[in-house]
């Protein structure tokens, strides 16, 4: 633990990352773009030599075979994730999306990698996976009260289609980590879920079987 968290301490501070500006326009040629993209590159920098820090750990312990993929992954989550996400707290979904192209396709790089070590678990999973389509969904899902039904149940049907994009990108999930996403993400989206709960249960069941918010 004491490799991984010096190697988070390579990071530069949250005040020396380009997560602070909040730009109306960006281009991707504006310093502050450029900025942002390197900080994120910064980040997986760390994700990756933290986790080599850790296989390390392991390789070189008399414990190994103790160690489970649970503890190992424990060792990744308390630090390495946490600083990833710390990080991503600086920006809005919107700013993710534009100023930090690489953002998602960072997080997704790192789930991926968790996976192919058999390091899975939900709760990380999760964590990663909500930045990201909190990001892809936040310009599409604007809903108005005045609206009516048929375009409530069109902007329901898009979160489904967003959700099943990012999960295509992501990799094949089980049933109830799909389940289990629409529970995290649909708290951040309440007006809707307040307002039309029963027409995201009628498309829920329609996709997903026989399941309730």
């Amino acid at each position: 633990s004491e490799l991984v968290s010096a190697k988070i301490r390579r990071l530069p501070p949250a005040s020396q990352l380009g997560f602070q500006t909040h730009p109306t326009v960006v281009d991707n040629t504006e310093a502050g773009t450029l900025t942002s993209i390197t900080s994120f590159r910064l980040i997986e920098e760390a994700f990756h030599d933290s986790l080599e820090a850790v296989i390390e750990v392991v390789k070189h312990s008399k414990f190994t075979s103790k160690l489970h993929p649970e503890t190992i992954l424990k060792m990744l989550s308390s630090s390495v994730i946490e600083s990833v996400l710390l990080h991503l707290a600086w920006l809005k979904p919107n700013e993710l999306k534009t100023s930090c192209p690489d953002g998602p396709k960072v997080l997704i790089n790192i789930l991926s990698e968790l996976e192919q070590l058999e390091l899975r678990e939900p709760e990380l999973e999760l964590a990663i996976m909500v930045p990201i389509l909190n990001t892809r969904t936040t310009n599409k899902i604007k809903l108005d009260f005045d609206e009516d039904k048929d375009q409530i149940v069109k902007s329901s049907a898009d979160l489904n289609d967003e959700l099943k994009s990012l999960l295509n990108d992501i990799g094949n999930c089980e049933m109830t980590r799909v389940i289990a996403l629409f529970a995290t993400v649909l708290p951040s989206l309440s007006e809707l879920a307040q307002l039309y709960k029963s027409k995201l249960n009628d498309l829920l069941k329609k996709e997903l079987g026989s399941i309730n918010i």
